[in-house]
Protein backbone atom coordinates (compact mmCIF):
# COMPACT_ATOMS: atom_id res chain seq x y z
CA UNK A 1 0.00 0.00 0.00
CA UNK A 2 3.19 2.57 0.80
CA UNK A 3 4.65 1.82 -2.55
CA UNK A 4 1.32 2.52 -4.61
CA UNK A 5 0.72 5.92 -2.29
CA UNK A 6 4.74 6.36 -3.20
CA UNK A 7 4.26 5.56 -6.87
CA UNK A 8 1.04 7.35 -7.15
CA UNK A 9 2.70 10.63 -5.54
CA UNK A 10 5.63 10.82 -8.04
CA UNK A 11 3.67 9.65 -10.47
CA UNK A 12 1.83 12.87 -10.30
CA UNK A 13 5.28 15.21 -11.37
CA UNK A 14 3.95 18.24 -9.43
CA UNK A 15 5.77 19.17 -6.18
CA UNK A 16 2.33 20.52 -4.64
CA UNK A 17 0.40 17.17 -5.18
CA UNK A 18 3.35 15.00 -4.27
CA UNK A 19 3.26 16.95 -1.29
CA UNK A 20 -0.70 16.90 -1.01
CA UNK A 21 -0.64 13.04 -1.01
CA UNK A 22 2.18 12.05 0.65
CA UNK A 23 0.35 14.61 3.97
CA UNK A 24 -3.20 12.66 2.91
CA UNK A 25 -1.22 9.41 3.11
CA UNK A 26 -0.31 10.47 6.77
CA UNK A 27 -3.12 11.51 7.58
CA UNK A 28 -4.79 8.17 6.92
CA UNK A 29 -2.25 6.08 8.65
CA UNK A 30 -2.55 8.25 11.58
CA UNK A 31 -6.27 7.55 11.96
CA UNK A 32 -5.73 3.97 11.07
CA UNK A 33 -3.44 3.67 14.40
CA UNK A 34 -5.27 6.70 16.19
CA UNK A 35 -8.95 4.81 16.15
CA UNK A 36 -8.21 1.22 17.97
CA UNK A 37 -6.04 3.01 20.70
CA UNK A 38 -9.08 5.14 21.52
CA UNK A 39 -11.43 2.36 21.46
CA UNK A 40 -9.11 0.20 23.21
CA UNK A 41 -8.65 2.22 26.39
CA UNK A 42 -13.00 2.79 26.40
CA UNK A 43 -12.26 -1.17 27.24
CA UNK A 44 -9.06 -1.53 28.35
CA UNK A 45 -7.83 -4.60 31.08
CA UNK A 46 -4.24 -4.45 30.63
CA UNK A 47 -1.46 -2.35 29.56
CA UNK A 48 1.71 -3.28 27.41
CA UNK A 49 4.65 -1.14 28.55
CA UNK A 50 6.44 0.34 25.46
CA UNK A 51 10.23 0.26 25.58
CA UNK A 52 10.81 3.79 25.52
CA UNK A 53 14.01 3.40 24.61
CA UNK A 54 14.25 1.44 22.03
CA UNK A 55 11.03 3.62 20.50
CA UNK A 56 13.37 6.89 21.06
CA UNK A 57 16.66 5.68 19.11
CA UNK A 58 14.48 4.35 16.64
CA UNK A 59 12.26 7.60 15.62
CA UNK A 60 15.75 9.24 16.05
CA UNK A 61 17.56 6.89 13.12
CA UNK A 62 14.48 7.67 11.01
CA UNK A 63 15.07 11.30 11.65
CA UNK A 64 18.67 10.40 10.79
CA UNK A 65 17.99 8.77 7.55
CA UNK A 66 15.87 11.87 6.21
CA UNK A 67 18.28 14.19 7.06
CA UNK A 68 20.91 12.02 5.37
CA UNK A 69 19.20 11.72 2.20
CA UNK A 70 19.34 15.43 1.71
CA UNK A 71 22.88 15.52 2.48
CA UNK A 72 23.58 13.15 0.01
CA UNK A 73 21.72 14.56 -2.66
CA UNK A 74 23.38 17.83 -1.68
CA UNK A 75 26.92 16.57 -2.01
CA UNK A 76 26.55 14.80 -5.34
CA UNK A 77 24.27 17.83 -6.82
CA UNK A 78 26.42 19.66 -9.07
CA UNK A 79 25.84 23.46 -9.92
CA UNK A 80 25.13 24.62 -13.59
CA UNK A 81 28.21 27.12 -13.70
CA UNK A 82 30.87 26.16 -16.71
CA UNK A 83 34.31 26.39 -14.94
CA UNK A 84 35.86 25.37 -18.36
CA UNK A 85 36.73 29.11 -18.68
CA UNK A 86 37.38 30.24 -15.55
CA UNK A 87 40.37 32.25 -15.96
CA UNK A 88 38.56 33.85 -18.95
CA UNK A 89 35.95 34.71 -17.51
CA UNK A 90 37.30 36.64 -14.94
CA UNK A 91 35.35 38.30 -11.64
CA UNK A 92 32.18 37.29 -12.69
CA UNK A 93 33.06 33.94 -12.84
CA UNK A 94 34.71 33.79 -9.26
CA UNK A 95 31.66 35.92 -7.81
CA UNK A 96 29.33 33.13 -9.25
CA UNK A 97 31.66 30.00 -7.63
CA UNK A 98 31.20 31.81 -4.31
CA UNK A 99 27.58 31.56 -4.77
CA UNK A 100 27.51 27.77 -5.47
CA UNK A 101 29.94 27.33 -2.55
CA UNK A 102 27.44 29.98 -0.49
CA UNK A 103 24.78 27.98 -1.32
CA UNK A 104 26.12 24.58 -0.49
CA UNK A 105 27.44 25.41 2.39
CA UNK A 106 23.39 27.06 3.30
CA UNK A 107 21.94 23.64 2.55
CA UNK A 108 24.17 21.38 5.13
CA UNK A 109 23.65 24.55 7.49
CA UNK A 110 19.93 23.87 7.08
CA UNK A 111 20.02 20.16 7.19
CA UNK A 112 22.47 20.50 10.44
CA UNK A 113 20.05 22.99 12.09
CA UNK A 114 17.03 20.51 11.77
CA UNK A 115 19.39 17.64 13.08
CA UNK A 116 20.50 19.96 16.29
CA UNK A 117 16.47 20.97 16.67
CA UNK A 118 15.58 17.46 17.05
CA UNK A 119 17.90 16.22 18.78
CA UNK A 120 17.68 19.23 21.72
CA UNK A 121 13.98 18.77 22.24
CA UNK A 122 13.33 15.19 22.32
CA UNK A 123 15.53 13.81 25.49
CA UNK A 124 16.64 10.17 25.38
CA UNK A 125 16.24 9.77 29.04
CA UNK A 126 13.27 7.92 29.54
CA UNK A 127 12.07 9.51 32.63
CA UNK A 128 11.56 12.96 30.86
CA UNK A 129 10.04 11.42 27.79
CA UNK A 130 6.35 11.97 26.79
CA UNK A 131 5.93 8.20 25.95
CA UNK A 132 6.67 7.30 29.50
CA UNK A 133 4.99 10.22 31.47
CA UNK A 134 1.57 10.45 29.14
CA UNK A 135 -0.40 8.01 26.70
CA UNK A 136 -1.57 10.90 24.99
CA UNK A 137 1.68 13.10 24.80
CA UNK A 138 3.10 10.03 23.96
CA UNK A 139 0.79 9.52 20.95
CA UNK A 140 0.62 13.03 19.73
CA UNK A 141 4.99 12.46 19.74
CA UNK A 142 5.18 9.53 18.21
CA UNK A 143 2.53 10.03 15.18
CA UNK A 144 4.38 13.56 14.41
CA UNK A 145 6.96 11.74 12.93
CA UNK A 146 5.34 10.98 10.10
CA UNK A 147 4.63 14.57 8.82
CA UNK A 148 8.08 15.43 10.21
CA UNK A 149 9.67 12.69 8.14
CA UNK A 150 7.75 14.07 5.12
CA UNK A 151 8.59 17.72 5.71
CA UNK A 152 11.89 16.91 5.85
CA UNK A 153 12.50 14.86 2.55
CA UNK A 154 10.61 18.20 1.23
CA UNK A 155 13.39 20.03 2.63
CA UNK A 156 15.93 17.76 1.17
CA UNK A 157 14.29 17.62 -2.48
CA UNK A 158 13.50 21.43 -2.21
CA UNK A 159 17.77 22.21 -1.70
CA UNK A 160 18.85 20.00 -4.42
CA UNK A 161 16.66 21.16 -7.21
CA UNK A 162 17.42 24.94 -5.75
CA UNK A 163 21.28 24.64 -5.27
CA UNK A 164 22.06 23.81 -8.93
CA UNK A 165 20.81 27.20 -10.09
CA UNK A 166 22.58 29.22 -7.35
CA UNK A 167 23.84 31.83 -9.31
CA UNK A 168 21.17 32.67 -11.44
CA UNK A 169 17.15 32.87 -11.03
CA UNK A 170 14.98 30.21 -9.73
CA UNK A 171 13.34 28.98 -12.69
CA UNK A 172 10.49 26.95 -10.84
CA UNK A 173 9.29 29.01 -7.60
CA UNK A 174 7.17 26.23 -6.68
CA UNK A 175 10.83 24.74 -5.10
CA UNK A 176 11.12 27.72 -3.29
CA UNK A 177 7.44 27.66 -2.00
CA UNK A 178 8.15 24.11 -1.40
CA UNK A 179 11.16 24.78 0.46
CA UNK A 180 9.63 27.58 2.97
CA UNK A 181 6.51 25.41 3.62
CA UNK A 182 8.23 22.40 4.59
CA UNK A 183 11.00 24.11 6.61
CA UNK A 184 7.67 26.02 8.54
CA UNK A 185 5.86 22.96 9.10
CA UNK A 186 9.49 21.33 10.57
CA UNK A 187 10.00 23.84 12.56
CA UNK A 188 6.72 23.74 14.34
CA UNK A 189 6.40 20.13 14.71
CA UNK A 190 9.73 19.70 16.63
CA UNK A 191 8.59 22.79 18.93
CA UNK A 192 5.12 20.57 19.59
CA UNK A 193 7.23 17.38 20.36
CA UNK A 194 9.30 19.57 23.46
CA UNK A 195 6.33 20.67 24.50
CA UNK A 196 5.04 16.79 24.73
CA UNK A 197 7.99 15.80 27.42
CA UNK A 198 7.28 17.97 30.38
CA UNK A 199 3.73 19.36 28.96
CA UNK A 200 2.71 22.36 28.46
CA UNK A 201 0.75 23.38 31.84
CA UNK A 202 4.27 22.54 33.62
CA UNK A 203 5.88 23.98 30.81
CA UNK A 204 3.98 27.13 31.38
CA UNK A 205 4.37 27.54 34.98
CA UNK A 206 7.31 26.43 36.27
CA UNK A 207 7.77 28.77 38.22
CA UNK A 208 11.85 28.84 37.68
CA UNK A 209 13.69 30.68 34.59
CA UNK A 210 9.68 30.89 33.59
CA UNK A 211 10.30 33.94 31.43
CA UNK A 212 13.89 33.23 30.19
CA UNK A 213 11.95 29.73 29.06
CA UNK A 214 8.87 30.68 28.00
CA UNK A 215 9.98 33.61 26.22
CA UNK A 216 12.83 32.12 24.39
CA UNK A 217 10.30 29.13 22.87
CA UNK A 218 8.36 32.11 22.14
CA UNK A 219 10.64 33.59 20.38
CA UNK A 220 12.31 30.50 18.32
CA UNK A 221 8.52 30.15 16.89
CA UNK A 222 8.18 33.64 15.48
CA UNK A 223 12.07 33.42 14.13
CA UNK A 224 10.49 29.53 12.80
CA UNK A 225 8.08 30.66 11.44
CA UNK A 226 9.37 33.74 9.98
CA UNK A 227 10.43 31.35 6.85
CA UNK A 228 6.96 31.67 5.98
CA UNK A 229 7.43 35.74 4.72
CA UNK A 230 10.86 35.55 4.38
CA UNK A 231 10.87 35.44 -0.04
CA UNK A 232 8.65 38.41 0.19
CA UNK A 233 11.02 40.32 1.96
CA UNK A 234 13.91 39.32 -0.46
CA UNK A 235 14.69 41.69 -3.49
CA UNK A 236 12.87 40.57 -6.61
CA UNK A 237 16.36 40.06 -8.80
CA UNK A 238 17.49 37.78 -6.61
CA UNK A 239 19.39 34.75 -7.23
CA UNK A 240 18.35 31.14 -6.33
CA UNK A 241 21.35 30.87 -3.16
CA UNK A 242 19.19 33.57 -1.26
CA UNK A 243 16.58 31.18 -0.99
CA UNK A 244 18.67 28.57 0.96
CA UNK A 245 20.47 31.65 2.41
CA UNK A 246 17.37 32.55 4.00
CA UNK A 247 16.38 29.47 5.44
CA UNK A 248 20.08 28.60 6.59
CA UNK A 249 20.02 32.03 8.92
CA UNK A 250 16.67 30.91 10.15
CA UNK A 251 17.40 27.41 11.56
CA UNK A 252 20.77 28.72 12.81
CA UNK A 253 18.84 31.72 14.82
CA UNK A 254 16.79 28.99 16.26
CA UNK A 255 19.12 26.19 16.96
CA UNK A 256 20.87 29.49 19.14
CA UNK A 257 17.84 30.06 20.88
CA UNK A 258 17.32 26.48 21.87
CA UNK A 259 20.93 26.64 23.23
CA UNK A 260 20.00 29.45 25.16
CA UNK A 261 16.26 28.45 26.52
CA UNK A 262 17.64 24.66 27.54
CA UNK A 263 20.58 25.90 29.91
CA UNK A 264 21.26 23.10 32.71
CA UNK A 265 20.11 24.92 35.17
CA UNK A 266 16.56 25.68 33.30
CA UNK A 267 16.25 21.84 32.30
CA UNK A 268 16.65 20.80 36.14
CA UNK A 269 14.17 23.53 37.54
CA UNK A 270 11.93 22.83 34.57
CA UNK A 271 11.74 18.69 35.33
CA UNK A 272 11.61 19.15 38.76
CA UNK A 273 8.33 20.90 38.64
CA UNK A 274 7.15 18.84 36.03
CA UNK A 275 7.84 15.35 38.43
CA UNK A 276 5.53 17.50 40.98
CA UNK A 277 2.80 18.61 39.01
CA UNK A 278 2.25 15.21 37.67
CA UNK A 279 2.39 13.73 41.10
CA UNK A 280 -0.41 15.73 42.35
CA UNK A 281 -2.16 15.38 39.18
CA UNK A 282 -1.79 11.61 39.75
CA UNK A 283 -3.01 11.63 42.75
CA UNK A 284 -6.15 13.84 42.67
CA UNK A 285 -7.35 12.08 39.53
CA UNK A 286 -6.79 8.28 40.69
CA UNK A 287 -8.05 7.01 43.84
CA UNK A 288 -6.46 4.69 46.21
CA UNK A 289 -6.49 0.78 45.21
CA UNK A 290 -9.42 -0.57 46.39
CA UNK A 291 -7.58 -3.16 48.43
CA UNK A 292 -4.63 -1.09 49.80
CA UNK A 293 -4.51 -0.98 53.76
CA UNK A 294 -2.52 2.07 55.84
CA UNK A 295 0.74 1.79 55.44
CA UNK A 296 1.01 0.59 51.35
CA UNK A 297 0.48 -2.83 52.87
CA UNK A 298 -2.04 -5.10 50.93
CA UNK A 299 -4.03 -8.22 52.61
CA UNK A 300 -2.21 -11.79 51.80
Amino acid sequence: AEALVLATAFAARDLATLLAILIVAWAVKLLGFGIPIVLGRLNINAVVPVHVEYTVRRMGEMVMVMLGEGMLSLAITQTTLDTTNIRECGLTCWLNKGKAGVSFSAGFLTLASFMYLYYRANPFDRHHHAVRRSPLRGFVWSTSHALLAVCLIAVGVSIKAIHPFAAEDLKKQSFALLLNVSAALSFALVGVQQLTHPGLVPFALAPEHRARRVGLFALKAVVGLLVLIAPTLLPDDKDAYIYLLSVSLIGAACAALVAAEKTPAAEAALWSYADSYQRRWWHTHHAPHPHAMEGGARPA
